[in-house]
């Protein structure tokens, strides 16, 4: 016999592997290109926005940058993204001019209650 303690066997992590049925959409946030997804075996509720490093369905991206190009070419409108081969660019939102424009109680507004 032997004088060895087992040691217990340490839980291995599942990963749980989604399958893509078709990419619905995409968008730049942060710098970073996200794709709204269909997923395989759910419901259209269950769609989600995932950044691009994530994915690992190289085709279906390809497929959506051809079919978007398609559509784009077709209603006659300039792309909003450049170059699908290029970067995308952060572009910092523009905040209105509030000038003269009234805001909070300067308009107005009677306060309810005071906390």
């Amino acid at each position: 016999m032997s004088n060895k303690k087992l040691k217990p066997e340490e839980p291995v992590e599942e990963v749980n592997e989604f399958s893509v049925e078709k990419i619905l959409d995409s968008r730049v946030v942060n710098g970073k290109v996200e794709y709204f997804l269909k997923w395989k075996g759910y419901s259209s509720e269950e769609n989600t926005w995932e950044p691009e490093e994530n994915l690992d369905c190289d085709d279906l991206i390809q497929a959506f940058k051809e079919s978007r190009k398609k559509k784009e070419g077709n209603s006659g409108r300039k792309s909003k993204q450049k170059d699908s081969s290029e970067e995308p660019k952060a572009v910092p939102a523009k905040r209105k001019a509030t000038g003269d424009k009234k805001i909070g109680f300067d308009r107005g507004l009677i306060p309810e209650e005071i906390i």
